[in-house]
């Protein structure tokens, strides 16, 4: 079957539309409506057109912003940010308060997080060859890890201690 000339100049012009429509969509529904207001009509297809196009652009608009108010209300409620650092531009999570989400670090919780492409041209895993060639000079000269002295420890005894006195308070004020 072959292709009529019609066909192949109808498929040219939707092209040719979709292409200026692309580029300057507010020209383009200007020009295509304007006859329809110089010659005082204008046709209700194209009302409900722009009413659609309109609402839904507002809908995305409103949905979008709750998202992001409700992940920067969960973030604050779990102590990421506060009234002094509040979020940040990128999604790179990184707690605000160290002392509150101090959780013991290794390099093994990098093993499974997603690498950005922004950060391709860092040498991801050098830190990896630093930690095996770590334990392995520990292994060769027979050194013991340390079961004692890591950073976290004064401030859970800190913690622990204020938690501590908290309870009390609370427990002669109930008692009253």
């Amino acid at each position: 079957m072959t292709k009529k000339p019609r066909d192949e100049a109808q498929r040219w012009r939707a092209f040719k539309n979709f292409a200026r429509f692309f580029k300057n969509p507010f020209g383009y529904v200007y020009w295509k409506i304007d006859p329809f207001f110089q010659q005082n009509r204008f046709r209700l297809i194209w009302a409900l057109m722009i009413f659609h196009l309109y609402s839904s652009f507002l809908l995305y608009v409103m949905v979008k912003n709750k998202k992001e108010r409700m992940i920067e209300h969960w973030r604050y409620r779990i102590g990421e940010t506060n009234s002094m650092h509040g979020m940040l531009q990128r999604d790179r999570r990184f707690p605000v308060n160290r002392i509150k989400n101090y959780v013991r670090y290794s390099n093994f919780h990098q093993v499974r997080r997603n690498k950005r492409l922004s950060m391709i041209h860092l040498n991801w895993w050098c830190r990896d060859q630093n930690f095996r060639k770590y334990f392995e000079m520990r292994k060769r000269k027979d050194i013991r890890p340390a079961l004692s002295g890591f950073a976290h420890e004064g401030i859970f005894k800190e913690t622990s201690a204020k938690n501590f006195e908290i309870a009390q308070m609370r427990s002669t004020c109930e008692s009253r």
